[in-house]
């Protein structure tokens, strides 16, 4: 499963690579790795809340809490899991690739792809009532 996703990152890191956003490809790269995580997450929360009705909150944070507040709880729960995404796959494993640049177009491809067809379940999932 790690090699998959490893190969999929790279060819995210593939586009990350060139035009503007070459200066800092891994960062994106394992933002947007960050994002999916957060993406299965609020699939997880919403599949809990509208099918089988539990009470929580999308983001803990203490009652009465602002925006900045929010924000700021947002990036201490996703610290830990950036860090951890970065020792699972280090900066070395992405940016070295010997796949060739069509075989990293299909697999960024295909990570756009799962990225749409997580939105779209969980708009699926707002659905539900």
């Amino acid at each position: 499963m790690k090699i998959f996703l490893l190969k999929r990152l790279q060819g995210l890191h593939f586009y990350y690579s060139t035009g503007a956003t070459a200066a800092s490809p891994y960062t994106r790269t394992m933002s947007v790795l960050l994002l999916l995580c957060f993406l299965h997450y609020v699939e997880i929360f919403l599949l809990l809340v509208r099918v089988f009705e539990i009470k929580a909150e999308l983001i803990p944070a203490p009652e009465g809490a602002g925006k900045g507040l929010r924000a700021f709880f947002i990036i201490i729960y996703s610290a830990p899991v950036y860090f951890v995404l970065t020792v699972l796959f280090p900066k070395g494993q992405v940016s070295e690739s010997s796949i060739p640049d069509e075989r990293l177009i299909k697999y960024r491809n295909q990570f756009f792809a799962y990225g749409m067809t997580l939105l779209l379940i969980i708009s699926a999932t707002l659905l539900i009532n």
